[in-house]
């Protein structure tokens, strides 16, 4: 009877895990696909000019609230980019839409004047995306900087640059075996600035040309987030950063902030502007 038990619980996992499964086969196949037919047009494809998103509107099927209504918002090269707002306002699904993950149901989104779902693979290679819980490996810093298995296959220049751009030398100097440190499963043995800073670091060196952070600080103390954001407002004119979240004070050096709410662009301009 228990291995009855057993085999019908391991049945039943099987079964309820078999779509999830099927849908992620599906999209990894057609991903292979969508970047064999459109290679030549990936990687060093253009420069990151511009992003714009025109008259955006978005709802998600069969509700009846509009998510985005009417979104007008300009990112350019090497600005600092705030995105603020309550939970529920409407910055995931602005994000989202932004990414290329969702398509507009009317307006454009584009990326230097093209519509990014011409070139979504382009895009999406420009892009790194930084959200509130870092995915890292239970594996060395070297490889949770580089993503890359094969040791010989590593640029050591771009990674030494990439390092030093994140400020993780003083980090690495003090650990016993320095880059090749394991960090633990989702990074145990690093805090969340750390972890922060190897997510940055993991950026430059695939020459990502716009982060954007969605909620990232918003799990570390006043003291970290103050530290990180520090350090992310040297980057400023470097690269471009975007930054969504709903502490008005993390947005405090933007270039420009958008104030969101109900799914609309309520206020955009410099902070002092938007919030007082």
């Amino acid at each position: 009877m228990p291995t009855a038990s057993q085999l019908m619980t391991s049945i039943a996992l099987i079964r309820n895990g078999r779509d999830a499964i099927s849908r992620l086969h599906k999209d990894l196949k057609y991903f292979d696909e969508f970047k064999t037919s459109n290679n030549s047009r990936i990687i060093g494809y253009d420069k990151f000019e511009s992003l714009k998103m025109l008259d955006v509107n978005f709802s998600y099927p069969e509700s009846k609230l509009v998510s985005c209504k009417n979104i007008n918002l300009e990112v350019r090269k090497g600005e600092f980019i705030g995105i603020i707002g309550t939970s529920g306002a409407g910055k995931t699904t602005l994000i989202d839409l932004m990414l290329g993950l969702l398509q507009p149901q009317s307006g454009e989104i584009k990326f230097n004047n093209s519509n990014i779902q011409k070139n979504l693979v382009g895009w999406n290679s420009k892009i790194a995306y930084l959200p509130q819980e870092i995915f890292v490996l239970d594996d060395s810093i070297k490889k949770n900087i580089t993503l890359v298995d094969d040791v010989q296959k590593i640029d050591n220049d771009k990674l030494d640059k990439s390092i030093k751009q994140s400020k993780l030398v003083e980090l690495i100097e003090d650990l016993p075996d320095g880059l090749d440190t394991i960090i633990g499963e989702r990074g145990i043995r690093l805090s969340g600035g750390q972890k922060q800073r190897i997510a940055i670091a993991r950026s430059f060196y695939h020459e990502r040309e716009v982060l954007v952070f969605d909620e990232a600080t918003s799990s570390l103390d006043t003291n970290t987030e103050s530290e990180i954001m520090e350090e992310i407002k040297q980057l400023k004119g470097l690269i471009t950063i975007i930054i969504i979240t709903h502490r008005l004070q993390t947005v405090k050096n933007c270039d420009r902030v958008y104030q969101i709410e109900n799914g609309q662009i309520i206020k955009s301009g410099k902070f002092d502007e938007v919030v007082n």
